[in-house]
């Protein structure tokens, strides 16, 4: 009777550890949506640099929404004054964006889209504008800090976005 119950302590042991061994996983943990962890709005400034110009726009907010695994829209609407002020141009910007692992715990993101004007534009020493391809590309590391570069018309207007989520 007592090889049997020491037999039996054995089987208990050996099943306790390989129990343990088994539902322990490294994985359950890792994230893989990278576009779920930057979603929310980022408070922050656009330094704008357009047709020679230069200007600095507080309080700017950009919202990033999630629309699929890794997909994102970044959203914005703010008006910047190129050309010595005499021009306003709205951009009302509803960008569709890759979110990717940067390689150094930052989420990458990175995408383009096309904004029409109707009427077109004037833009002393460029001309009408009736659209502008703008592309956002930039990182969101884990504490929430956004730096996004914004580019338009070939490189003639850039801005520079950094802020922080709210």
């Amino acid at each position: 009777m007592n090889k049997i119950v020491n037999k039996f302590c054995l089987l208990m042991a050996i099943s306790l550890i390989v129990t343990a061994f088994t539902s322990c996983n490294d994985d359950d943990d890792k994230v893989t949506d990278y576009a779920q962890k930057i979603v929310g709005t980022y408070n922050g400034s656009m330094n704008v640099s357009a047709v020679g110009q230069n200007q600095t726009i507080p309080d700017v907010d950009i919202v990033i929404t999630r629309t699929a695994e890794n997909q994102a829209t970044l959203s914005f609407n703010e008006t910047i004054s190129i050309a010595g002020g005499t021009v306003q141009l709205p951009l009302n910007v509803s960008c569709p964006a890759i979110a990717s692992d940067n390689g150094d715990g930052k989420t990458k993101i990175a995408g383009s889209q096309t904004v029409n004007f109707s009427p077109p534009i004037e833009i002393p020493t460029i001309g009408p504008i009736g659209q502008l391809t703008i592309t956002i590309e930039g990182t969101i590391d884990g504490k929430g800090y956004a730096d996004l570069d914004i580019k338009a018309m070939l490189g003639a207007i850039t801005v520079k976005f950094t802020g922080q989520k709210k």
